[in-house]
């Protein structure tokens, strides 16, 4: 069975861009263990680090704001640069915003990875889009 997220360096953007994709339904227990893991990624990177979430196949996800801002420990992280969600739909753009607000992070919605990057390649001058 394919886990319902996973978390690695976008290739090509090592240090840069955490790739994190979710399948099916996630668990408040498995966005906690991906944080954790995502956390990792951030010290270890070259600041800001941008969190590209690929949500394309994501079925289910938990929609308590507050259980949600508590799971997700690596938004906390002063390394964190821009989130960049990427095939979301309306409804999981607008739930993803009320988020980001809560948590104070940049968060913003693209129909492609390619706009992303490009997009963080405007925001951020240290970020090479290649």
């Amino acid at each position: 069975m394919e886990p319902a997220s996973t978390v690695a360096w976008y290739p090509g953007h090592e240090g840069r861009v955490i790739h994190q994709t979710f399948v099916g339904n996630i668990t408040l227990d498995e966005l906690a263990s991906s944080s954790q893991e995502i956390i990792g990624f951030i010290r270890q990177g070259t600041h800001p680090v941008h969190l590209l979430l690929d949500v394309h196949r994501l079925v289910k996800f938990p929609l308590s704001a507050n259980q949600l801002n508590k799971a997700l420990a690596h938004v906390r992280e002063p390394g964190l640069g821009w989130a960049l969600l990427v095939g979301s739909s309306s409804i999981m753009g607008t739930f993803a915003g009320i988020i980001a607000q809560i948590a104070r992070i940049n968060l913003r919605s693209f129909a492609t990875i390619d706009e992303a990057l490009a997009f963080v390649a405007e925001q951020d001058p240290s970020f090479v889009s290649r």
